[in-house]
């Protein structure tokens, strides 16, 4: 890894990186509402929709952040 490619890359990753965060946390906040709503435990629902959410927000950002920036 060259200096010059880590300079490349390193704009793309934070790209991804803040809009992958910032969409996990919209989403979190989204449906833990929903579940203290509906009457369900928070603890028991959003952790593991957020977990199924997060691999596949983060791979959506980090090609939207290559067709951006790459």
């Amino acid at each position: 890894l060259t200096l010059d490619a880590f300079i490349k890359f390193t704009p793309i990753l934070l790209t991804a990186n803040v809009l992958a965060a910032s969409s996990v946390v919209a989403i979190s906040w989204v449906i833990s509402i929903a579940a203290f709503r509906g009457g369900l435990d928070p603890d028991n629902v959003v952790i593991p929709i957020e977990s199924s959410c997060a691999d596949s927000v983060t791979t959506t950002s980090l090609f939207i952040a290559l067709a951006l920036l790459g």
